[in-house]
């Protein structure tokens, strides 16, 4: 929902540091609840003063950071304000005006272009329905994660598979996790198909993190916007596809990239 910077920058650019009473929990389980106002953020020609930014990562006063260490993230708070645009065949991301004639964006010739309804979440969050192997998912993208995901709680009650099942390889760990890919057959959304794709079993664990939220009359529950999503599409099938994403007319426009 927030855009973020690193730690590090915060101390490089000796900004102030101020609690949040809002608790942001990753994927991954990790907790912020740090905020840094900049005086100006600017991309290209586009400029704003007094832009607050959530601080992620480990504070531990030094201001260097690794080579390959992202600044930041830029998130909802900013890219609502416009159509935003991947084209990563090209390298480009590109920030249209929200001001056009319904349905007429996509600028680009395709054979095969998938047109989807979406729905942003109360975390700022991109959601449309893929199919999995037959199975419809709510999926959410994510070009801030190298692979897509599948919720480990899903996978055991759709798919019926687990850290044990035949066929999975180990690709990393997450706070003491070890991390599973399982391989599938197809994963399609409108006639766009990407094939054997190999998915991450994911743990729950900001739903672990968070716990049940307290309900006007005492009721401890968890609205469904409010959980991990079913599946959320990484980078690994993210690079091969060209994205529109029309915030106003809520929609989603796929293709394949160049590669087809």
């Amino acid at each position: 929902p927030l855009s973020s910077i690193s730690y590090a920058l915060a101390d490089q650019l000796k900004l102030g540091l101020r609690h949040s009473n809002i608790r942001f929990v990753n994927r991954a389980g990790h907790e912020s609840t740090t905020l840094a106002t900049a005086d100006s953020f600017a991309l290209g020609r586009l400029e704003a003063q007094s832009v607050t930014f959530l601080v992620e990562g480990e504070h531990n006063g030094n201001a260097a950071s690794a080579p390959d260490t992202p600044a930041g993230t830029l998130g909802a708070d900013f890219l609502r304000a416009y159509d935003f645009d991947l084209d990563f065949d090209t390298g480009r991301m590109n920030l249209f005006s929200r001001d056009h004639c319904a349905g007429d964006v996509v600028y680009w010739k395709s054979a095969t272009l998938a047109a989807l309804p979406m729905i942003v979440r109360d975390d700022g969050k991109i959601s449309f329905t893929m199919k999995l192997d037959s199975h419809d998912l709510q999926t959410v993208l994510d070009t801030g994660s190298a692979r897509s995901a599948l919720s480990a709680r899903v996978a055991a009650q759709t798919y019926g598979i687990d850290n044990d099942s035949a066929g999975n390889n180990i690709v990393g760990n997450v706070a003491g996790n070890t991390l599973y890919a399982h391989p599938f057959k197809t994963l399609s959304v409108d006639g766009v198909t990407i094939s054997n794709p190999r998915i991450v079993l994911m743990p729950d664990l900001a739903d672990e993190k968070l716990g049940p939220g307290l309900g006007r009359r005492g009721a401890l529950f968890r609205p469904a916007h409010a959980q991990q999503p079913d599946f959320s599409l990484g980078m690994a099938e993210l690079r091969h596809l060209h994205i529109y994403i029309d915030y106003r007319d809520q929609m989603v426009y796929l293709s394949p990239g160049g590669g087809g």
